[in-house]
């Protein structure tokens, strides 16, 4: 801060002014939208804790609406949702500890759902007529809660996927290796808009690897048909993704 006030001393604080506007603009858009996603994070499983616990009592009463007790889905979606939202909250799943619907937030989810189910179903078991539910709702609440919860999650990243669509324009380009960098290396460029490269096929020398599917991309064939394989996608460009290449591999290319 003191530094830049020296530089633009003639033109005096007025100059730093919009930019540290900015700043604070910025940074409060950052928050509200971090507050905006785990509101909604938040909601989203506590109405599947609603759902579930709905489908529970229509089970436990022979699928007659009538048989549906309004205080005890209310008491049950309200008590399991204060535990969700506690145990989510200390354990950073609603504080952006990982990103929505990757494989470690699915495993602090299920670690939290199951903890919360496991709460409440002691909670029903100790006070039922308070709840004014069977004792075995609360454990027959967790699955159908768990599965709610992770096929929203699915279902949302599976429409994530589906919108990275493949660049249409670029140096159409071969990755050689069908690993965690190759698929790393692809995903970055079907989402980069800066990047000037354009995959069309995987290249790999591992046998079980020639039905795998990166990203969407296929793995065409092994580095004896690299010849062909250029021939055929009219790939210009290879990109190496694997670590240690070794040299005579480089000279192959």
């Amino acid at each position: 801060m003191i530094g830049s006030f020296l530089v633009d001393h003639r033109g005096g604080l007025s100059s730093m002014c919009p930019k540290l506007a900015v700043q604070r603009e910025s940074q409060l858009e950052l928050a509200f939208g971090a507050l905006a996603r785990s509101a909604s994070q938040i909601l989203i499983d506590v109405g599947a804790w609603f759902i579930a616990i709905l489908a529970v009592q229509l089970l436990v009463g022979n699928f007659v609406v009538s048989n549906i007790s309004a205080i005890a889905v209310l008491s049950m979606s309200l008590t399991v949702g204060l535990l969700q939202f506690s145990l989510g909250w200390l354990s950073c799943l609603y504080r952006g500890r990982y990103r929505y619907g990757s494989f470690e937030e699915v495993r602090l989810l299920g670690f939290v759902g199951v903890s919360a189910g496991i709460g409440l179903s002691v909670l029903v078991m100790v006070a039922s007529d308070w709840f004014s539910a069977p004792r075995s709702s609360g454990f027959l609440a967790i699955p159908c809660g768990l599965l709610i919860m992770l096929g929203i999650r699915y279902l949302r990243r599976l429409t994530l996927e589906e919108r990275k669509t493949p660049r249409s324009s670029g140096k159409i380009t071969l990755v050689y290796g069908a690993g965690e960098l190759g698929a790393m290396l692809i995903r970055r460029m079907h989402t980069d808009k800066q990047t000037e490269y354009r995959p069309v096929g995987l290249i790999d020398d591992d046998p079980q690897k020639q039905h795998l599917r990166l990203e969407g991309v296929k793995v065409l064939g092994t580095i004896d048909q690299l010849a062909q394989i250029a021939a055929r996608t009219g790939a210009t460009h290879v990109v190496v993704a694997f670590y240690g290449a070794e040299a005579e591999q480089l000279r192959r290319l």
